[in-house]
């Protein structure tokens, strides 16, 4: 496998520690710590420098989710909410979307929930709800792209049950039901890759599904030296296109690799920490190169950007913001509009390098030139409506990319 500059990030139940397996280096190194142990645990990379990491709360007597800053590797509060109840039967399942709308369901329950970013607030009137969530259950949220536009989220029923649904949770108004999964099992971990859903189970199979075909296939048998409804395995996906799969087994707590392509499988390394049962997460995230500053070039900023109303056929003022680089890059660095949070054919993102103070040439992207490590340039964001709809606070998500 080649060396990457990426990590995975993963935690066991009981001791509430994320640990880091550094790709590159190949080496381990313990994160901070979280005062209450994760019981049933769910964690998601949605870009930027965030993992949300969500569980049972037993001692808190609710379902809760934790933000989890990687540059200053610090737990941020807990998102609020409206004191829903502990899961029953285990369960507990969210995703992120493209905007970071997170989407939640708790075990024993029908009931969805979303959590909306400019309130602060959970409800229940974000998504539909779906088929009750039990254990071994299975949601993955496959971003949108031209083949796939809008994004959408798949369920996977588990607790030996073989359903599959679907839903676009921006626009549909009730889940679909989808090929069922070959057997039914408990789904330990999930995830997407190339417009696929693979699909790792307690009874030690890899399902994979094909969104465009709606078909599963079993691929290789994964290598654990255990396998029963005690020790699953979470899953992390590089989303690469020539790509691998991370499975953290519980029995003998060793990671394993995936080649999407050779469907063959092999051991990376062992991670040290405290197991308990079949309680454990694992994310992985690219290297971070850049961080997000607002106005006033030292407030950190997640992508995607909140951008302010504007009445149809007038332009947004521009909003001011900071795209900081880490590391010193020698090559040019472009950012670029590539997806927002509405319909096609509505409003217009626009983007435009910082001139002396202000707003350059307006357009889909902007050239930031070279960076030295820590520094900091200013650029701009704004809607233009023309004549679309209105804009009412929605988000956009930009793309830095290094020539």
């Amino acid at each position: 496998m080649a060396v990457k500059n990426e990590a995975l990030y993963c935690g066991f139940k009981s001791d509430g520690k994320l640990y880091k397996y550094d790709l590159g280096s190949l080496t381990q190194s313990d994160l901070a710590a979280r005062a209450i142990a994760w019981t049933e645990v769910r964690a998601q990379w949605a870009g930027g420098s965030k993992i949300y990491i969500g569980g049972d709360g037993s001692a808190a007597s609710h379902c809760s989710i934790y933000p989890y800053d990687i540059i200053d590797d610090s737990f941020g509060d807990e998102l609020s909410n409206d004191g829903f109840a502990s899961s029953t039967g285990g369960a507990f399942c969210f995703v992120i979307d493209d905007w970071k709308n997170i989407y939640m369901a708790i075990g024993g329950s029908a009931t969805t929930y979303g959590f909306d970013w400019p309130s602060g607030v959970w409800n229940t009137a974000s998504i539909p709800n779906c088929a009750s969530v039990t254990n071994g259950a299975a949601w993955v949220y496959i971003p949108m792209s031209a083949s796939n536009s809008p994004g959408k989220i798949f369920m996977i029923k588990g607790a030996y049950g073989t359903n599959t649904y679907m839903i676009d949770p921006l626009n549909d108004a009730s889940w679909t039901a989808k090929a069922a999964l070959p057997s039914g099992d408990y789904i330990s971990g999930a995830v997407w890759l190339n417009e696929y859903i693979y699909a790792t189970t307690y009874m030690k199979h890899l399902y994979r599904y094909d969104v465009s075909a709606n078909t599963w296939s079993e691929m290789e048998t994964p290598p654990f030296s255990d396998y029963s409804n005690l020790y699953g395995s979470t899953l992390a996906s590089d989303r690469d296109p020539n790509g691998f799969l991370y499975a953290l087994h519980l029995s003998d707590k060793k990671i394993y690799v995936y080649d999407v392509d050779g469907d063959s499988w092999d051991t990376l390394a062992t991670i040290s920490g405290t197991l308990l049962a079949n309680y454990a997460f694992m994310v992985h995230v690219p290297q971070i190169r850049f961080d997000y500053l607002d106005s006033d070039d030292s407030t950190r900023l997640d992508d995607p950007f909140a951008i302010n109303s504007t009445p149809p056929g007038t332009p947004g003022s521009g909003v001011k913001r900071y795209l900081k680089a880490l590391e010193a890059v020698a090559s040019t660095v472009t950012i670029q509009v590539i997806s927002d949070s509405r319909a096609a054919g509505d409003d217009i993102l626009e983007l435009a390098p910082d001139s002396g103070g202000s707003p350059g040439s307006w357009g889909s992207s902007a050239n930031m030139g070279t960076f030295s490590a820590d520094e900091s340039k200013a650029f701009w964001l704004r809607a233009n409506p023309g004549g679309g709809e209105s804009l009412g606070n929605k988000q956009c998500k930009i793309e830095v990319s290094v020539a």
